[in-house]
């Protein structure tokens, strides 16, 4: 699995989860120490090890598949916002009255009149 990780993301995932979890580890130990020397009160201690706890990543290959899929997400509807506008800025720009009346006027230009009188004629 590492391999195609090296060429996708320029790194192991596995190898940086290991990392991550032995600095978490030497991180605790570090806390411990000071706690026992007597350079931090419960407290500093308590608060220390939340920090440590609430920055734990357990799941790197999750962080990085949702980090992708967020990316994606974003320029999906980039894109879609770009063509979006590019392809509704003309009729912005004309009022919709306008549009109803070239539709009628087609019609007519079309043959729609001698279409409507036959039909109104077989009544």
């Amino acid at each position: 699995m590492s391999w195609y990780q090296k060429v996708l993301y320029g790194v192991d995932l596995d190898e940086e989860q290991a990392k991550q979890n032995e600095l978490d580890a030497q991180l605790k130990i570090m806390n411990d120490k000071a706690l026992a020397d007597g350079k931090w009160d419960n407290d500093t201690y308590q608060l220390a090890e939340q920090h440590r706890v609430d920055s734990q990543i357990n799941d790197v290959q999750g962080e990085v598949d949702k980090a992708f899929n967020s990316g994606l997400q974003d320029g999906i509807d980039n894109i879609r916002g770009g063509i979006g506008k590019t392809i509704n800025f003309p009729f912005r720009l004309i009022p919709w009255q306008v549009y109803v009346i070239a539709g009628i006027a087609l019609f007519f230009w079309m043959g729609g009149a001698a279409l409507l009188k036959g039909r109104l004629a077989r009544k």
